[in-house]
């Protein structure tokens, strides 16, 4: 179950990535305002998803933050676009950011 809402994650943030695609980033430059322009697409591409997603993603996040964050960079690096554009440092704390922004809505719900 885990690893559904995992890749349903990994699926929020390869969405975000065709925003991307032609940009001319490469790890070696990956700078914080890519970071920033990185996560500001995650949030957009958020809102759009589902309560359902929304849900079982917060929930998995809240179970095992870390092993979430782990999981779900795993599973988005395995994109070469992904990897042409961030670092794996990079990416992580981008997820991060991401996953506790996006769960940290009112009570315990997501945003």
């Amino acid at each position: 179950m885990l690893t559904t809402r995992t890749k349903r994650a990994a699926a929020v943030v390869g969405l975000s990535c065709t925003l991307f695609a032609g940009a001319a980033i490469t790890p070696a430059v990956a700078t914080p305002s890519q970071e920033a322009a990185y996560l500001a697409a995650l949030k957009k591409e958020w809102v759009g998803q589902s309560q359902t997603n929304r849900v079982a993603t917060c929930s998995a996040y809240k179970m095992s933050p870390s092993g979430f964050v782990g999981l779900t960079v795993a599973e988005v690096w395995k994109d070469p676009t992904l990897r042409a554009m961030l670092t794996k440092p990079s990416l992580k704390r981008v997820i991060t950011k991401w996953l506790a922004w996006a769960c940290s809505g009112p009570g315990t719900t997501p945003r």
